[in-house]
């Protein structure tokens, strides 16, 4: 939706806050000053593994020192996963909340951008066919759709889960490397 438009429409209605359900009105506004102070946004110098704030002089953080070596260059982290974003989050994953996905959209292709990050196409995390009919979306595939709007980049349906396989939050990091194999 254009600027104009939006303007436009604000004048008769309200879009609200996703979180509390504040009225917005700012240009590039997706959740209200109130919310947004209430979310702590990772802060630079980035560990390149896992993308949270590095917590030493060295270029991993203390616990990536002790992973094997990951197969990407960089990784990104846009808020800690803790209060308020932890609940976002859980909202917008499991309980169809997918007015949330603007919000994280336009955040994590801002900070893409602050990094000046390029990558040729965005693909998103497929879910399996039975777990996405069950949720009914992927929201994978929503908040890449928000980023590739805002970042211009293309989206790219490059990946297909052909395995069932249990639910990767309910696991822990030795069950998760298990549950993936094959």
């Amino acid at each position: 939706m254009n600027n104009y438009l939006k303007r436009g429409l604000s004048l008769f209605i309200s879009f609200p806050c996703p979180i509390c359900k504040k009225s917005l009105c700012g240009e590039n506004e997706y959740i209200c000053k109130d919310c947004l102070a209430d979310l702590e946004f990772v802060k630079a110098p980035f560990c390149p593994s896992c993308g949270v704030e590095n917590d030493g002089i060295l270029e991993l953080c203390r616990n990536c020192l002790k992973e094997d070596t990951r197969i990407w260059k960089k990784a990104m982290t846009l808020m800690r996963f803790e209060g308020l974003a932890r609940e976002l989050i859980h909202r917008f994953k499991y309980n169809n909340d997918t007015t949330l996905a603007r919000f994280f959209g336009y955040y994590a292709s801002e900070k893409i951008k602050s990094e000046n990050i390029k990558p040729d196409v965005i693909v998103p995390v497929p879910l399996h066919w039975l777990n996405e009919f069950i949720r009914g979306y992927n929201q994978s595939f929503i908040l890449s759709s928000f980023i590739s709007k805002f970042t211009g980049i293309p989206v790219l349906k490059a990946l297909k889960r052909p395995k069932w396989t249990k639910r990767q939050a309910k696991l822990d990091k030795r069950g998760r490397r298990q549950n993936i194999k094959g």
